[in-house]
């Protein structure tokens, strides 16, 4: 049992990390699969998406009429505030964690329907779903 300590240690240890650090959704809103995300743009008129990656890489391939502003602009709030807080938002970034990042900030502004794009653009790409530039 005692060789058994260290490694059911380091699984609580790697439970807390996971849970703690790995940013967590404003209430109400919800994480979408890339699966989830292309059916909800199919179905769903006017659904505004928001790429909030570098426009770096945002010029290296995004999701078709998705609009780019850069989380780490210094203007990023007061540009979100600009946006009409009435349509829904799939908002997406590289991998997910500034997009999380983003739908905080949004919340605080009044967004309502707001998705993220669980695994951001690379799980889009990897669903097999295009990119434009």
């Amino acid at each position: 049992m005692n060789s058994l300590a260290p490694v059911l240690l380091l699984v609580l240890v790697g439970i807390v990390v996971v849970k703690f650090l790995k940013p967590s959704l404003p209430e109400g809103y919800e994480n979408l699969s890339a699966e989830e995300a292309h059916a909800r743009l199919e179905e769903i008129p006017g659904v505004a998406i928001l790429d909030v990656r570098t426009p770096t890489e945002f010029a290296e391939g995004h999701i078709a009429q998705a609009r780019n502003i850069d989380i780490y602009s210094s203007d990023f709030t007061s540009r979100l505030s600009k946006l009409n807080t009435s349509p829904s938002y799939l908002v997406y970034c590289r991998s997910g964690n500034r997009s999380v990042s983003a739908l905080k900030r949004m919340k605080s502004l009044g967004f309502e329907r707001v998705w993220n794009l669980s695994g951001g653009v690379s799980a889009w790409k990897g669903s097999g779903f295009t990119l434009v530039q």
